[in-house]
């Protein structure tokens, strides 16, 4: 007697074929999410460091503004209006005019006047290199492991610093100084490449001299105030 070998049914090697199928497909879909889990924290990461460094920058330029701003003003007491008695009132107040612009506390409507010492100023953070021939390495820190310069090196672009001198609230005139001390503020500005808002930081130092009327016996333009009031925020400070 002859027997014939037995046949599996062809559905039944189709739905192996098939399972096989939905398992490489799944394995792929897995893979691929795994991926771009990756990518978006990579992606965040970076752009966390590049607010960070930003951010750092503007506070960069906004110190470098607050010294230049304070020299500005120890240059315009040393120079007294002619007939003046050497006050904030006479020598620096009645110097500068009083900015109007969106963004700053509108005069007419009964806001503080913020007067402009400095206008925007570029402030240029230039990559750190060794001039001295006979230091070796120089740009080291800017160089890949074969020498040659990174060219994603991050640099400091429009960077600038703006600073406004603001009388304090000593009595109802804003616009005079009876106390011999005055507000010095100075905004540290980064632009982002393309198109955004500003990265802002704001410092301010309470200014005090001991020959205005009113003022104390310290040493001039103490970077924290006489009595350490200098404070650093990213929005308006409230005076």
């Amino acid at each position: 007697m002859r027997c014939h070998p037995t046949r599996k049914p062809a559905h039944a090697s189709g739905a192996r074929r098939g399972f096989t199928l939905l398992l490489a497909l799944g394995l792929i879909a897995l893979v691929t999410a795994g991926v771009l889990v990756s990518l978006r924290a990579v992606t965040t990461e970076s752009t966390l460091q590049s607010h960070e460094r930003r951010s750092r920058e503007a506070l960069f330029a906004a110190e470098a503004g607050m010294a230049e701003g304070r020299a500005v003003v120890l240059a315009m007491m040393n120079n007294p209006v002619a007939g003046g008695v050497g006050s904030y009132s006479q020598d620096v107040l009645q110097r500068l005019q009083v900015v109007a612009e969106q963004g700053l506390p509108d005069v007419a409507a009964g806001g503080v006047p913020w007067r402009e010492l400095i206008p925007q100023t570029p402030y240029t953070l230039a990559r750190g290199t060794a001039i001295d021939d006979t230091v070796p390495g120089a740009s080291v820190e800017i160089n890949d492991v074969e020498g040659e310069p990174i060219r994603a090196y991050p640099e400091a672009r429009s960077v600038s610093f703006r600073v406004f001198v603001v009388e304090d609230d000593d009595d109802a005139d804003r616009n005079a100084d009876a106390n011999g001390r005055i507000w010095l503020v100075s905004v540290g500005e980064v632009q982002p490449p393309g198109p955004g808002l500003p990265y802002r930081t704001i410092v301010r130092s309470l200014l005090e001299h001991s020959s205005t009327p009113g003022g104390l016996a310290c040493s001039y333009g103490t970077k924290m105030g006489c009595r350490g009031t200098g404070t650093s925020s990213s929005g308006l400070p409230t005076f």
